[in-house]
């Protein structure tokens, strides 16, 4: 024998399930159609500074962004001594068609009165999406939250594609 309100529980459910419709998930590389012009995937980046004293020289930067909003950079800058940093981490988010913003952080090692580092960029990507350009900035962080230092940046980057 059937038991009445157990039908109608799932009569009901069934009903709430199908009113709903479809449920879709959205990560940061959905927002384009055509996956050619997500961001998501391995960047070749080259940095140029303006107007520092010192000069920090033009370098480049492996950048990987994931589909999920994350960001990991590795950096080629080698200031000639001891000040060196760590992998930056960070997550990016999309601002517009083709554009996006980014920020990370990273531990520098042995730079005078700095505990952290902060990266924050704005991107726009070509219409192709297999290169971009963006400026930023590059700030020193001291132990008690003062900024130490505050550098801007351009950047022009290639994907890197098998």
């Amino acid at each position: 024998m059937k038991n009445p309100v157990l039908s109608i529980v799932v009569v009901i459910l069934v009903a709430v399930t199908l009113s709903l419709g479809p449920v879709a998930t959205r990560s940061p590389s959905a927002d384009y159609e055509n996956r050619d012009r997500a961001l998501p995937g391995t960047w070749l980046e080259t940095i140029t500074f303006a107007g520092t004293p010192p000069p920090i020289p033009i370098h480049q930067a492996l950048e990987s962004y994931t589909v999920d909003g994350v960001l990991i950079i590795d950096s080629s800058l080698d200031l000639g001594g001891p000040s060196q940093t760590g992998t930056h981490h960070g997550a990016w988010v999309r601002t517009g068609h083709g554009s996006y913003r980014y920020t990370a952080r990273a531990f520098p090692f042995n730079l005078s009165g700095v505990q952290l580092l902060i990266i924050d960029q704005e991107l726009m990507l070509n219409h192709k999406g297999d290169s971009y350009t963006g400026s930023g900035s590059l700030k020193g962080i001291a132990t008690n939250g003062s900024v130490v230092f505050s550098l801007p940046f351009t950047t022009v980057a290639d994907r890197i594609v098998p």
